[in-house]
């Protein structure tokens, strides 16, 4: 009996210490792990975090031109409010209502309508390398290696019902149930000009004298985008050839005017003679626009809100 009492003790103690040597060793291997899971474990909620508050109430951006000069610089770093007019649930993807549609003079960031997608998985891994690293990488590059411009920031000039007229750079704007134009007009911005109004007049007369001359031999070097981008009155051009592009088209809408349906928006930039927005690629649903620009914080001399 004294036999099996010291067997059953000798195995207690030979168990017993080798569960104590186990537990041993797998704490030492803890504490060797624990800085980099806990570094780890740090790094996904800060991650988590920035996605969250990015996706759905504010984003960080950099102005990238000049086109909303003096309103904002080159460089500019501003929060992007999301959650006013609706976040997405995921980038790109399945956009919430918001609260407020846009309105006119708020200044918003939306994609850009000739953007080149190069498809979803692409799309949302930059969206989310963009948001995480608060807008200082940017994957998103063209052919020529610089960003692609996949959301442009421009201002609200007019929607639901209004009516556009642009005339030698000026914007004019009759308001819903009104019949006379007024010319645009506001105490947050001042349109800049790159160009006074002689330029368009004296463009004009040089595009008229293009027109009827006989050096002119093929039309189909006058492009749509080189159109917009001299301000060209169409008038002009309805002679050349009329059957490959509608200028006469163009040329009514210009001395007429477009109508901005309900649910659209026009956005254009401050900086008039120097910003591609809506005169080149039409008007945007209001549920197109991802954000609105509220706050300027670098630089800190110009930190404040956007007006």
């Amino acid at each position: 009996m004294q036999f099996l009492s010291k067997k059953l003790v000798t195995f207690t103690e030979n168990t017993l210490t080798h569960i104590k040597r186990k537990n041993y060793i797998k704490r030492e291997k803890q504490k060797r792990l624990h800085p980099f899971l806990d570094w780890l474990g740090a790094f996904l909620w800060a991650a988590c975090a920035v996605f969250i508050i990015n996706q759905f109430l504010f984003q960080a951006y950099v102005i990238p031109s000049k086109s909303m000069e003096k309103s904002l610089l080159v460089g500019d770093r501003i929060l992007v409010n999301k959650f006013i007019y609706g976040p997405e649930l995921l980038p790109g993807f399945f956009k919430i209502q918001g609260f407020k549609t846009p309105i006119k003079e708020d200044v918003v960031v939306f994609e850009n309508p000739e953007y080149r997608n190069r498809g979803t998985t692409f799309d949302i891994v930059s969206r989310l390398i963009f948001m995480l690293t608060l807008s200082m990488v940017d994957i998103d590059k063209d052919l020529n290696g610089k960003p692609a411009h996949h959301f442009l920031i421009k201002r609200v000039i007019a929607t639901n019902g209004d009516v556009v007229k642009i005339e030698d750079g000026d914007v004019f704007i009759k308001p819903r149930g009104l019949e006379n134009f007024f010319k645009e007009n506001s105490h947050n911005y001042e349109p800049i000009r790159s160009f006074n109004n002689s330029f368009y007049s004296e463009t004009e007369k040089e595009i008229r004298q293009m027109v009827y001359s006989s050096q002119i031999s093929n039309s189909s070097k006058y492009t749509q985008d080189l159109l917009y981008s001299r301000k060209i009155n169409y008038k002009y051009l309805s002679h050349i050839s009329p059957s490959m592009v509608n200028y006469y088209q163009e040329y009514n809408i210009k001395d007429i005017g477009f109508y901005v349906p309900e649910g659209w928006l026009l956005p254009l930039g401050d900086n008039r003679d120097n910003s591609k927005d809506g005169r080149y690629f039409g008007i945007i649903r209001d549920s197109e626009v991802l954000g609105k620009a509220s706050l300027r914080f670098w630089p800190f001399s110009r930190f404040g809100s956007i007006k």
